[in-house]
């Protein structure tokens, strides 16, 4: 980006957690733990909101690994890591003040919708058509982080990226899915 919005380093921060975590499961490499570690850190450095990347990332492995009892396990301890730290106060304060950028909860949709119908078609298909359980983990994080970040009032258009990213790997997905075999161009 050619203007400092902490948002695309916040989203490259929680890709490389996602990236790293996923490759610890595979393969227990102590390596991967700690970029993964790494990744986390830098993105609570980025900015303040990783917590809520962090509580959705949670829940949604919880939600693909772990059924119900561990998804309940894992949304209370990130809630008191959240209530015992609280970065987000600042965060909070703004969300629910008034703003200028003070929008409904269909806001980001709209945006999308507008801009990338397509896209978002896509990641539908590959959020239905797709079982692996790392595109069903993408889909679900996604999904809470659209979610989480529709809840709050104080919107901007950058903000989408938290959710748009892991979005878009599930919208490739969908269009590998409905490709037809054997056929390697447009």
């Amino acid at each position: 980006s050619r203007d400092y919005i902490p948002e695309v380093l916040l989203g490259l921060a929680v890709a490389g957690l996602i990236a790293c975590g996923y490759r610890y499961a595979r393969s227990h490499g102590p390596w991967w733990l700690a970029g993964a570690s790494l990744c986390a850190a830098l993105a609570l450095a980025t900015k303040e909101t990783a917590l809520i990347a962090f509580v959705c990332l949670a829940a949604a492995l919880a939600l693909t690994h772990g059924g119900v009892f561990r998804l309940w396990t894992a949304v209370a301890a990130v809630a008191a890591v959240i209530l015992l730290a609280g970065p987000l106060r600042g965060y909070v304060h703004l969300a629910f003040a008034g703003s200028l950028h003070r929008h409904g909860p269909l806001y980001y949709l709209g945006l999308l919708g507008r801009t990338e119908a397509a896209l978002l078609a896509l990641a539908a298909a590959g959020a239905l058509l797709v079982r692996t359980p790392l595109v069903r983990f993408l889909a679900l994080y996604g999904g809470l982080m659209l979610l989480a970040y529709s809840a709050v009032p104080y919107k901007t258009p950058w903000c989408l990226l938290q959710f748009w990213q892991p979005l878009l790997m599930v919208a490739g997905a969908g269009l590998a899915a409905m490709w037809p075999r054997g056929r390697t161009g447009p």
